[in-house]
């Protein structure tokens, strides 16, 4: 036990989310001293702008009452492409994630004076440097180096920073090789008139003259016609499961079903109360969706024929899902058991082959692609976590997600001949209904099992969370195989690469700082209370995230994710209880407060 841990554990709750504020400049006091000393270096700050950035480097940022990062991304595109060609700045465009903007070195003057018509008091600058600037002082100052990011700062009323670095546009100058003893990367020599990258990129090295003008030929100046071998562009759906577990009816029905129960049939952990309360997470969870993930194509609701009063359920990609409508035995409801319940979940009609199954408490804390939960050859990632999974066989007296996951171990090595060492991270977690629908053929008795245990039960497997087998797409016949099964073969990525000496055990949420800070997750759960006492803070509805507008968005997919914090109460989630899904990134803050809801939410009348 670390210092850090053992003096945790003498201070409550409230104490130490005390000084996590303190020590990472959240509490009112330090964000006003930091706002003041902005305003000196920025005395002039025109309406609808507010200063954000450093103290070092203060920009300015646009007010915005709704966010999507996909739209913002497309939109700083498309008004950078336009000034260059009104300007008639030879350009191509290479990739889509992030896009990036290839202009010939000699160029760069052409370049600068079409970015200086658009260098709106909120555009941004960042070169090789690091250290962003207003996008018309870094033109004042020559435009100096090869390559530079531009995005548009855009801001929460109270500050927060939403769009920066991640919906950046890409703008790089490549030299011109007139040289043609001038040897090349791969071999050889280069092309007179070739262009070459000036850092590396990932996508191409060098344009040999004949793809610069067949770039410049087509109407998009595009210089890659087809998606690359990783692209997902199949659609994707989101699928949630949720509870109103304040609704007496329901409430009367679990009391019937937990009577008949015989005493020592299930953990006592089945049965608690705390495993149904809500707080109102999956409001949270679809703003966050809203803002970060809008390619998704629709969201499935999955209940008990209850329906939340703020869903707008004329929505056209939003569904709300009874349990009748999915089960193939409706004699086993009402049931309170989640794994019954995803066991069903792929009968949904109308769901994507491809799609996420959440819990309610699982929110996307900055903006995430398709290609971080799918391959572009049709396999599921997973996410692994370091917890370990306990050897022994299930029991009565394990927790229900333990005695579960040992019976998944099983299954498992019935399938494969390999076993289960680990736990699987509480993250979205990517299906393929093909596949939930093949194992539902081979496993009948499983799955009969879990659609008559109304409580989770010693019996119960967790098929949907943690026992997703995968193979190819359905045109590739291949052997079933495990979907986590060992990447020796080089068919199978089981998750992004971990950044070492940053995975953790989880860890209740005081005891590490706020997520906010630092290093963030792709996707984060709002731990809910399983204990006696207070569940937990709530945020009030002025305090709450949001937006107006539509959660249509471009299908782009961007290569790294960049860090955001989460959504309003989530940002009070700590790192530890986190799935960290990819590498250290700049930090990046959700507002707790934009607009009123997303645009799935009702409207409440200005009265």
């Amino acid at each position: 036990m670390g210092v850090r841990t053992a003096a945790a554990a003498h201070l409550s709750i409230r104490s130490r989310l005390q000084i996590s504020r303190l020590m990472h400049g959240q509490l009112r006091w330090q964000r006003s001293a930091v706002a003041a000393a902005r305003s000196l270096r920025e005395r002039k700050v025109p309406d609808g702008f507010l200063v954000t950035g450093t103290l070092r480097a203060p920009v300015l940022g646009r007010v915005v009452t709704e966010f999507d990062s996909w739209a913002v991304r497309r939109r700083t595109a498309e008004t950078v492409v336009a000034a260059l060609r009104e300007d008639d700045v030879p350009f191509a465009l290479l990739g889509d994630a992030p896009v990036r903007v290839v202009v010939p070195r000699e160029e760069a003057a052409r370049l600068a004076d079409a970015l200086a018509r658009v260098a709106g008091p909120e555009w941004t600058a960042v070169p090789p440097s690091g250290v962003p600037r207003p996008l018309s002082r870094w033109l004042r100052d020559g435009a100096p180096g090869t390559a530079v990011s531009v995005y548009r700062t855009l801001v929460s009323a109270d500050g927060v920073e939403l769009g920066s670095a991640a919906e950046a546009v890409e703008i790089e100058l490549w030299s011109r090789i007139t040289d043609e003893s001038t040897r090349c990367p791969d071999g050889g020599c280069y092309e007179r008139g070739t262009l070459v990258a000036p850092r590396y990129n990932g996508l191409a090295a060098y344009l040999t003259p004949a793809s610069w003008a067949a770039a410049q030929r087509r109407g998009g100046r595009n210089l890659m016609t087809h998606l690359s071998l990783t692209a997902v562009d199949e659609p994707i759906d989101v699928v949630y499961t949720w509870v109103d577990g304040t609704d007496p009816a329901w409430q009367a029905a679990r009391a019937r079903a937990e009577s008949e129960l015989t005493d020592g049939s299930v953990n006592p952990n089945a049965v608690s109360s705390s495993r149904f309360l809500g707080h109102d997470e999956l409001r949270y969870s679809l703003r966050s969706i809203e803002m970060f993930a809008s390619w998704v194509r629709k969201i499935h609701v999955v209940t008990c024929g209850q329906v939340p009063s703020w869903l707008d359920l004329s929505h056209p990609r939003v569904s709300v899902v009874d349990h009748r409508e999915i089960f193939t035995d409706t004699s086993a409801l009402p049931v309170f058991n989640s794994h019954a319940i995803e066991s069903q979940l792929h009968h949904i009609p109308g769901l994507a082959d491809r799609y996420l199954y959440l819990n309610d408490d699982v929110f996307f804390g900055r903006p995430v692609s398709p290609e971080l939960f799918f391959e572009g050859n049709g396999l599921s990632r997973f996410f692994v976590s370091r917890a370990l999974l306990e050897l022994g066989p299930p029991s009565v007296r394990d927790l229900p997600v333990m005695s579960a996951a040992k019976h998944n171990r099983e299954l498992v090595e019935d399938l494969s001949g390999r076993t289960l060492t680990h736990k699987v991270k509480h993250t979205p977690h990517p299906q393929q209904r093909a596949v939930l629908e093949e194992l539902e053929d081979r496993y009948p008795e499983v799955f009969k099992q879990l659609v008559g245990s109304r409580f989770r039960a010693p019996d119960d497997h967790s098929v949907a969370s943690a026992l997703h087998v995968d193979r190819p797409r359905d045109r590739v016949r291949e052997p079933l195989r495990l979907h986590r099964r060992p990447a020796q073969d080089g068919r199978h990525d089981p998750g992004l690469p971990r950044v070492p000496g940053r995975a953790r055990l989880p860890l209740r949420p005081a005891q590490l700082p706020p997520l906010s800070r630092g290093v963030g997750p792709d996707a984060a759960e709002r731990r809910r209370h399983r204990g006696s006492g207070s569940p937990g803070r709530v945020l009030p509805p002025d305090r709450r995230p949001g937006g107006e507008g539509s959660i249509d968005g471009p299908r782009d997919q961007p290569d790294r994710p960049w860090v955001r914090g989460l959504p309003g109460q989530a940002r009070g989630a700590r790192r530890g209880c986190l799935a960290r899904l990819s590498e250290r990134r700049p930090r990046r803050h959700v507002p707790r407060r934009l607009g009123t809801g997303c645009s799935v939410e009702r409207r409440r009348s200005p009265t």
